[in-house]
């Protein structure tokens, strides 16, 4: 009999950002870094023996959680990736609930019936998770093992164990970043000991608990989810009024995006990413809210949609022009770096 824990990774960028990070490459947050330290402390009196990582960076960051302190080193596992999205893969959530709507609920409570082009099938992630768990309980018969995954591949693994079909798949709830499944593997037997447990988190160190999406059955719809969209002019020139003096006009030339809750156009922001090409940076010169929405915690999803357009321009760093100290700091809180450099204010490292 082999122990094994399943680890879900810390909070990453698609978690903040509220990006379709299915198999797409992306860092943990500032946030799920801090979460890192309880997770060793959960795990510090546990002999485990070998670690397993899906082998995306999210995960395999997240299981230095373990290995760090023990002197070994994850072994990467592409089966224990997360599902792959097809052409959801970098996709805000909130435009998939615009304009894919009713495949996102099935996403959520029917997940054998979901279809997204060039995605990959629910049964085809349940098969090769669990496949993969069983595999690697044998190769360590009688010791204890930790495989650290994602939300969706541990849930389709959930369903497999417990037998539970994909249309009553609600009854498998959603699990924080770190939580913790242990399972007791002989051969083809699984034994399910716990799910889900995340009490070394605390309320301090979760964004997840304070999100409405996945309580109560939901649908996996969130109203705090932003569309945003390339902006065309029309749709842009309904922001200039929030800007005084002709400021409107220094904007122009840049790669706009416009953010939307439901149809009304509440941000944008601005990202050069010729500049400073040659140095692999993209700046954001711009970066703001109608007055109303200016402390509603929506920074992170436009930051993310800078992110996307700087990694998908050969970019390895996000920076911050020159900028108020008001401002600044609500960047460093998002995992900015102050900078030296001329013109710019803080920076993120992009690569992964």
């Amino acid at each position: 009999m082999t122990r094994v824990y399943i680890i879900r990774h810390a909070e990453a960028e698609g978690n903040l950002y509220r990006r379709i990070h299915g198999q797409y490459n992306s860092n943990l947050t500032a946030l799920g870094v801090k979460q890192l330290d309880a997770l060793e402390k959960r795990f510090s009196d546990v002999e485990i023996n070998k670690v397993y990582s899906s082998d995306l960076k999210r995960t395999m960051m997240t299981s230095t959680a373990i290995t760090r302190s023990r002197g070994i080193s994850a072994e990467p596992e592409r089966q224990f990736r997360e599902i792959f999205m097809g052409r959801w893969e970098d996709l805000e959530w909130g435009n998939a609930e615009k304009y894919d709507r009713e495949q996102l609920v099935l996403f959520s409570v029917d997940p054998a019936e979901w279809k997204i082009d060039g995605s990959e099938k629910f049964y085809e992630l349940r098969d090769r998770v669990l496949r993969a768990v069983i595999d690697k309980a044998a190769k360590n018969k009688n010791g204890t093992i930790a495989i650290f995954s994602h939300g969706a591949a541990i849930r389709a693994l959930t369903s497999a164990i417990l037998g539970v079909p994909s249309d009553e798949i609600q009854k498998i709830k959603y699990c924080d970043n770190t939580a913790v499944m242990a399972l007791d593997v002989e051969g083809e037997s699984i034994d399910l000991l716990y799910e889900g447990d995340d009490s070394h988190i605390t309320e301090e160190y979760t964004r997840f608990r304070r999100q409405s999406w996945h309580k109560d059955g939901g649908q996996g719809l969130d109203a705090s989810n932003l569309r945003i969209e390339v902006a065309g002019s029309q749709d842009i020139s309904r922001a200039k009024d929030w800007f005084p003096n002709g400021a409107w006009s220094a904007i122009s030339g840049d790669q706009v995006s416009a953010a939307f809750r439901e149809d009304e156009l509440i941000g944008i922001v601005a990202v050069d990413t010729v500049k400073y090409v040659n140095k692999g940076v993209g700046v954001i010169d711009l970066c703001c809210f109608s007055p109303e929405w200016r402390e509603k915690r929506y920074l992170p999803q436009l930051i993310g949609r800078a992110v996307s357009q700087c990694r998908a321009s050969g970019l390895k760093t996000l920076s911050l022009g020159v900028a108020e100290n008001s401002v600044i700091d609500k960047f460093l809180h998002l995992g900015f770096e102050r900078s030296q450099d001329e013109g710019i204010s803080c920076c993120l490292d992009l690569t992964v």
